[in-house]
């Protein structure tokens, strides 16, 4: 299977931001370290817990934050479910492609990106596409409706900037 670049790794870290005591994401989701959603799960609480309950669960597991070691066990841990999924593109990528497109998965989740138009556009070959694809996923839901993030706009055009630097496919004959 495939892995993040270094490069990737960087960039994935500036965009998500590094954070070792819990916090709430845009959505409002309680997030821990490099953009580690906290799962009702990990924290030994019900399914149907409450971010708030969540948030306290975590803050009482972890009073003093993460340290440096645990933050990147976490973000390691998250990584390979998100590479493995960008592993299954039925075409080849640069490392820098891949690298954008895990990026990309991360943010919006792997269900999202395996069943997104972006991914059915770059298997049929569509490389050129992917950026316009990357760009309509800029909207966060807040209160059960969609918004425009400047955040997620900004996100999605580092993102392709990534995804551009490779050179152009080949074409077979």
């Amino acid at each position: 299977m495939r892995r993040l670049s270094a490069d990737g790794y960087a960039e994935l870290k500036r965009l998500e931001g590094v954070r070792s005591e819990v916090y709430r994401d845009e959505a409002g989701l309680p997030t821990i370290g490099v953009g580690h959603l906290l799962t009702t799960a990990e924290l030994g609480l019900r399914r149907d817990a409450t971010a708030d309950q969540i948030e306290a669960a975590a803050r009482a597991r972890w009073p003093s934050g993460l340290s440096p070691a645990q933050i990147d066990e976490f973000l390691a841990a998250d990584l390979k479910r998100f590479e493995a999924s960008v592993s299954k593109v039925q075409r080849p990528l640069a490392q820098c492609q891949f690298d954008a497109l895990v990026l990309f998965a991360f943010n919006v989740g792997v269900v999202a990106f395996e069943r997104s138009t972006l991914l059915r556009r770059l298997n049929a070959g569509d490389y050129s596409g992917v950026p316009e694809e990357m760009a309509k996923w800029n909207k966060v839901r807040v209160g059960g409706t969609l918004k425009p993030s400047p955040g997620l706009t900004k996100r999605r055009l580092a993102e392709a900037a990534m995804w551009h630097r490779a050179p152009a496919p080949r074409v077979a004959p």
